[in-house]
């Protein structure tokens, strides 16, 4: 049985070193870019609901509104 051995050239070392130091930085990385992602769906999300809101307003302009009192009062809460 023959054994055949290489030895490894300075820039093989130096690029596993590399690859074995740059796993936990790039799952640092990626976990903060999902992090980052999330954050900007749940700004979407409440941009979103405040435009419905915005566009509510604008829809019910003229329309009649009512004191919080008043609908106690009709809803005979009072």
């Amino acid at each position: 049985m023959t054994q055949l051995w290489f030895k490894k050239s300075a820039t093989e070392k130096m690029f596993m070193s590399n690859t074995v130091a740059e796993k936990p930085a790039a799952k640092i990385q990626r976990k903060n870019v999902l992090s980052q992602i999330a954050s900007l769906r749940e700004q979407m999300e409440d941009l979103h609901d405040y435009l419905n809101l915005l566009e509510a307003r604008a829809r019910n302009q003229a329309k009649r509104t009512f004191t919080t009192h008043e609908v106690r009062k009709q809803l005979g809460l009072v």
